[in-house]
């Protein structure tokens, strides 16, 4: 019988259960043209959404990484909670420059007074690449 590596086991072990530290796997994430597409099916309901955060004058967005439809349209959704500014500029972002990000939250009503649109409340964020300008 082979005798494993005690310190070796443990690390493989709590690996499998604090992998989820570094980000999300990509199968569990949704596209923000289907998000955009059946928001009032997902509101209130926990998501990993793929795009592209860009942090403009007013705020944080994240936008879609494509067109969803034949006019060219990119859809987007305001982000409101937990936006690490630092984090977002050590990855590349900058005013009107965005981040590939994976990012986890909920859709939601937003808190502030004038806004009609539903928001995506952010848990955690993951950046991907490089920065690209905000369409």
């Amino acid at each position: 019988m082979v005798r494993m590596n005690r310190p070796l086991l443990l690390m493989l072990v709590a690996g499998c259960f604090l992998g989820s530290s570094r980000g999300y796997s990509d199968p569990e994430s949704i596209s923000l043209c289907e998000v955009r597409s059946h928001l009032a099916e997902y509101m209130n309901k926990t998501l990993v959404i793929r795009g592209v955060l860009v942090s403009h004058e007013h705020g944080a967005w994240l936008e879609a990484s494509m067109s969803c439809d034949s006019e060219g349209s990119i859809p987007s959704l305001r982000l409101e909670g937990g936006i690490d500014f630092a984090s977002y500029m050590a990855a590349g972002g900058m005013k009107g420059h965005g981040v590939s990000a994976t990012v986890k939250g909920k859709v939601v009503k937003s808190n502030r007074p004038r806004a009609t649109e539903p928001v995506f409340w952010v848990g955690r964020v993951r950046y991907e690449t490089a920065t690209r300008e905000s369409k």
